[in-house]
């Protein structure tokens, strides 16, 4: 039972097509930062309280780390929902005014036990929208405080 509520929770992640592929173990090192992103991973799933962020350039790795420390977790009993900050964020948007949607999108999201967000508040567009993007990226971990 335990490992079919594990494939349960990997299918509902929405990670199921990169956790095989994305584990500490394939994490590549090749310089000291990257040993210190890999073992700062480590040390979060080992005590995954409050949160983990990561930030860098494109191909640093960001996506692979977190993927690999969603997999740990799933592993240990965790609820990961995956979402792409601009696919949210059009969900968010388009979503605003039906009340409904909006509160089980958000309910979704502060009751999850990890949510992991990847190109966080990463937009493209007029300064209008990123201010509107810091106005969901503020109620998400406010809801998740």
């Amino acid at each position: 039972m335990e490992i079919r509520r594990t494939l349960s929770r990997i299918e509902r992640s929405g990670l199921s097509h990169f956790l095989e592929r994305l584990t500490f173990d394939s994490y590549q090192v090749h310089n000291n930062w990257q040993a210190t992103v890999k073992n700062s991973g480590m040390e979060f799933v080992d005590n995954p309280s409050g949160c983990f962020f990561i930030g860098g350039n494109t191909g640093s790795g960001k996506t692979h780390i977190c993927t690999a420390i969603c997999g740990e977790l799933i592993k240990q009993g965790y609820e990961v929902r995956y979402y792409l900050w601009r696919d949210l964020l059009h969900r968010l948007e388009a979503n605003r005014f039906e009340e409904d949607r909006y509160s089980n999108l958000m309910d979704e999201i502060r009751n999850t036990d990890v949510v992991y967000i990847d190109d966080f508040l990463k937009t493209k567009g007029d300064k209008s929208k990123n201010a509107s993007a810091l106005e969901y990226a503020f109620e998400i971990i406010n809801q998740r405080y």
